[in-house]
């Protein structure tokens, strides 16, 4: 994926060939993890800008780099390609190579891997540095929700919804399924909950785009996340020339030790009313420019800055004018129990709804793993690009033993 090629590129050439000797295990068979062909589909794209998501010092082509512009799955892929062919990457890869077991070898004084390649037995070799790249993106979060069959004669021969996990939406045969899906409800309101929505209703999809008969989609979350338009200032300005600007960034919290003006900003009382004035005049414009002012339900009543740690999400074209005319219906609730093609809502009044639905789609996250050894790609960020690279600098450099390690009590006290 994109933080093992990064952290591959900086082992291997901005360390002054210190790191002449590197592997990279990858499940897969291709390179570009999340943005793999194995993992992208029609109408899938970066949730960043073109112009943050790119890796410091290798460009997008010219083409894609324009503002307000965001860049499609299948040319992500070939940029990710593009980027190892540049560095003779692929020749340090394993690919279908499955890390079973890791340990540390106090005889040897290096990193034990056991590897199952092609599905032959393990086989065992050894490390002097380990880095675990494999990111947030891996094992799909799929809440359990009780199954109840149904009692009534009418609903006993109807089947149960087919479940599926927007991880797995890259395969054709689930494409097929839900292009061809009467009532879908999509769980989640996240980037890929309200594409994956929005590419449904439009019958992204289907063969026959079904004019005449689109499918219906109930969109289910406990509550709406920001939204954020192309352009703002009333579509003046694309976003990300504000948002990503210093002026911005100067009234956002700082962890330790700010110089006297962000102290002053963050501590004094005048400092805290002008930074809740400001985000409150961004949190007003974005709904303006979005142009959601009448739909209640996609409007979030929490603080903006929340959403600045990666809640925030490009408005997908096509989506509000949806629910706006009924295609995307949205409950405020949670799923309580799924039965014979139908299941129950609890919404966030109390109140108990059953909906006619026939398939299922989880847009609900990822499992986060224990976090250990030294890692890359556990930071979320809207510049996952540059995120990877700063970090794959700090990595080297402390193998290198130019950065010092905390002390453990610092460590857990987050100091």
């Amino acid at each position: 994926g994109l933080f093992g090629l990064v952290t591959a590129k900086v082992l291997l050439h901005d360390t002054n060939h210190s790191f002449s000797d590197i592997t990279v295990f990858e499940k897969s068979r291709s390179l570009g993890g999340v943005w793999s062909q194995d993992r992208i589909y029609p109408g899938l794209a970066s949730n960043s800008p073109a112009l943050t998501y790119e890796i410091p010092g290798f460009q997008f082509p010219d083409k894609l780099r324009k503002y307000g512009s965001h860049v499609k799955a299948e040319d992500i892929n070939v940029y990710l390609s593009a980027f190892a062919q540049e560095y003779n990457l692929e020749q340090h890869i394993s690919f279908n190579s499955l890390v079973q077991d890791v340990s540390w070898s106090s005889d040897t004084q290096r990193w034990r891997i056991s590897v199952q390649r092609d599905g032959d037995r393990d086989s065992v070799k050894e490390f002097k540095f380990l880095v675990v790249c494999n990111g947030m993106y891996h094992q799909p979060n799929i809440p359990t929700i009780p199954t109840i069959p149904s009692q009534s004669q009418s609903s006993l021969s109807s089947p149960m919804p087919k479940i599926y996990h927007s991880a797995n939406v890259g395969e054709q045969e689930i494409r097929t399924s839900l292009a061809n899906s009467e009532n879908t409800l999509v769980i989640g309101a996240g980037k890929s909950a309200i594409d994956l929505a929005t590419m449904i209703a439009r019958g992204e999809w289907s063969s026959n785009k079904r004019n005449n008969n689109p499918p219906s989609v109930t969109l289910l979350y406990k509550r709406p996340h920001w939204l954020s338009p192309r352009s703002i200032v009333r579509g003046t300005i694309y976003f990300e020339r504000l948002l990503f600007s210093r002026f911005l960034n100067a009234w956002l919290p700082f962890a330790s030790d700010p110089d006297a003006l962000h102290a002053w900003i963050a501590q004094s009382p005048i400092g805290e009313w002008m930074t809740d004035t400001v985000f409150k005049l961004v949190a007003d414009d974005f709904v303006k420019s979005c142009r959601q002012q009448d739909l209640p339900q996609t409007i979030p009543d929490h603080p903006f800055r929340e959403a600045l740690s990666g809640a925030l999400h490009v408005v997908p074209e096509g989506y509000l004018e949806f629910v706006r005319s009924g295609r995307i219906k949205i409950i405020e609730g949670s799923i309580s129990t799924i039965s014979n093609s139908s299941v129950n809502i609890l919404n966030k009044d109390g109140e108990n709804k059953e909906l006619n639905i026939d398939h299922i789609l989880y847009a609900t996250g990822y499992k986060i793993p224990y976090r250990n050894i030294a890692f890359n790609g556990f930071a979320y960020s809207l510049l996952n690009p540059t995120v990877s690279f700063v970090a794959a600098h700090w990595i080297a450099a402390y193998f290198l033993g130019q950065i010092p390690l905390s002390r453990p009590s610092e460590i857990e006290h987050g100091t």
